[in-house]
């Protein structure tokens, strides 16, 4: 299964392409990629991650370096 970084990724990139919350989670329970926790996905969890701020700002808005 793909590790955990791989399936957030995807879920932005599934999301900006236009797909909902109940999609990406259809997709990831038919392809059976497990939770962190080894269960099935459902659209609560997928919204979760799309909006966390921590998975926003990694994969969203990157941070920019400073340059002095």
């Amino acid at each position: 299964h793909p590790d955990r970084a791989a399936v957030v990724k995807r879920i932005f990139a599934t999301i900006a392409a236009g797909y909902g919350c109940r999609h990406m989670a259809a997709r990831l329970n038919e392809e059976e990629i497990p939770t962190a926790d080894g269960k099935k996905w459902n659209s609560n969890q997928i919204r979760r991650i799309a909006t966390n701020p921590a998975y926003f700002h990694d994969h969203i808005a990157p941070r920019k370096a400073n340059h002095k």
